[in-house]
This record gives structure tokens, sequence and C-alpha cells, in this order.
């Protein structure tokens, strides 16, 4: 978390996520040597039985190998799509040859808070 962007909207989001990039480095190390000891956490969640199903679902659907894999794949994408939204980038689905636009309300409002606060 040691790189800061330059967009005052950015500050708050930057302060508790590390770019992109950054994550990126750390996730792809293997080429350029052995990587260094990362510590582990073990987090424990509670899920109705919806929940899981809809989590065992999206193991089968993306190949996981567990649900821990689901999850840690989730939280990158998530990071990523905040990451484009406080960036101002908008994302985009198309199907049938349409383009709609996926809109992330509740970054959109961090992001807006984040603004409105006195520094």
């Amino acid at each position: 978390m040691s790189r800061m962007r330059s967009r005052s909207a950015q500050s708050s989001y930057s302060a508790i996520a590390p770019s992109i990039e950054e994550r990126e480095q750390t996730m792809t190390r293997g080429s350029a040597g052995p990587a260094p000891a990362i510590d582990k956490y073990r987090v424990q969640l509670d899920f109705s039985g919806a929940a899981v199903a809809e989590l065992d679902e999206l193991k089968e659907i993306v190949g996981a190998s567990s649900r821990a894999d689901v999850i840690r794949n989730a939280l990158r994408w998530l990071f990523w799509c905040a990451d484009q939204v406080v960036r101002g980038a908008t994302i985009l689905v198309e199907l049938d040859g349409k383009q709609r636009e996926v809109v992330f309300p509740f970054v959109t409002r961090k992001v807006q808070k984040a603004e409105a606060s006195p520094r």
C-alpha cells in the first residue's frame, strides 16, 4: 500500500487497497524467483444455505478447486471493478450485439462520500 493515487477522490480508496498493478506483481512473482513468505489469516464466514448453494454453483461454473478459491477470485474481480470505477472507467457487457453499462452503486457511493469528507 505504498503507492497512493493522485486524484483526491481516490485517496481514501487507495489507502485501503493497493493498485491492480501492485496486486498483480505479488500474484505473478513465479518467474522472478521465489516469492517471499506470505502471512495467511483464517477467516470464518457464516453463509445461509442458499448462499452456500450459490457458492458451490459458482465453484462448478468457474472450475475452482475450493470454495476459498471462489471467494479469493471474487475479491480479485471486485477489486478490479472497484478500481476501474474509481478511476472513472465504464464497464460494459455485450450480449447479442447490444452493450449495457454495469453499474456499481456501492462503489460510487463510497467514492462520493470520500470526496465530500473534509480532510
